[in-house]
């Protein structure tokens, strides 16, 4: 998610230059004598998209769920590599209470319950999308 949102920030970006410079390059068009009314039309409608998209860059705010998502990223990549340390070290443990490292096995159910609470939602689309390509096991 965290490079979907990115993405989606570098094009809304690009979309804004392009829009802002056809915008300048027809106002210096229309004053440099040009008064076709399609001309100031399309100076207008351009001017407008370019205000809206750099609006919508800002209020969407795709870089900041970008970041979010990779710190999210970051912190379930951390709670996983918990779980492989605490499986090397106790291989035969079955999580009963009166086990060895259940102790720490809940220590990283709390940290990542926690962690759960603080990470952004995937969107359902894109949920779905990864559950029809993993294998069932």
């Amino acid at each position: 998610m965290a490079e979907k949102y990115k993405s989606r920030h570098r094009t809304f970006g690009i979309f804004v230059v392009i829009i802002t410079s056809a915008v300048e390059t027809s106002v210096f068009a229309s004053l440099a004598g040009l008064q076709n009314t399609d001309v100031q039309i399309l100076t207008g409608f351009l001017t407008v998209a370019a205000v809206v998209l750099a609006a919508l860059q800002t209020f969407l705010g795709f870089s900041d769920l970008q970041a979010q998502h990779k710190t999210a990223a970051a912190g379930y990549g951390e709670v996983r590599r918990d779980l492989d340390l605490l499986v090397m070290k106790f291989p035969e443990a079955t999580g009963t209470a009166s086990e060895p490292g259940t102790a720490e096995l809940e220590s990283i159910i709390k940290h990542l319950d926690d962690f759960d609470r603080a990470s952004p939602t995937i969107p359902d689309k894109v949920w779905d999308a990864i559950v029809s390509k993993t294998p069932e096991t």
